[in-house]
């Protein structure tokens, strides 16, 4: 099986492999399989019948597997929705400390390197979490020169 390429796709093959799976297992529950011209299975081949749909089973499970890893990990890449009323204020009081400490800095202001690691903290954290326009300012940001500790002398 080769792996989604989009998580609509991938959701979308979710509930194909759902549904086959579903329907397998309640094939498997019934005793009384019959053929296409809707005479009963003899033992024999009700027997090879059930492995065979059992070995379909189990693939179909491990594809599903497969699917819903790739969804997991692939959900943790996408961009956060919508901000909640609270975590919108808080990124906007973030940004404003991130902006007056980015100025002061540029203004000669020396700061030590726990301090620009920190400033630096605050920008990942808004081009990571905040609205989409922080999101995309900030990781443009980190493109610049980062600001470095002005050395003593």
């Amino acid at each position: 099986m080769a792996l989604p390429t989009s998580l609509p796709d991938a959701e979308e093959r979710r509930r194909r492999l759902t549904t086959e799976v579903q329907e397998l297992q309640a094939q498997l529950g019934d005793r009384q399989r019959s053929d296409g011209a809707g005479r009963r299975l003899g033992p024999q081949e009700y027997w090879s019948w059930k492995k065979e749909a059992r070995d379909l089973l189990t693939q179909r499970l491990t594809e599903l597997r497969e699917v819903k890893d790739w969804i997991r990990e692939n959900q943790r890449a996408l961009p956060p929705g919508p901000l909640s009323p609270d975590a919108f204020a808080f990124v906007g009081q973030l940004e404003a400390l991130y902006l007056i400490l980015r100025d002061l800095r540029n203004e000669d202001v020396d700061f030590d390197q726990a301090e620009i690691d920190k400033i630096e903290a605050a920008r990942m954290l808004l081009a990571a979490s905040g609205t989409p326009r922080q999101r995309e300012l900030y990781a443009q940001d980190q493109d610049q020169a980062p600001i470095q500790a002005r050395s003593s002398g």
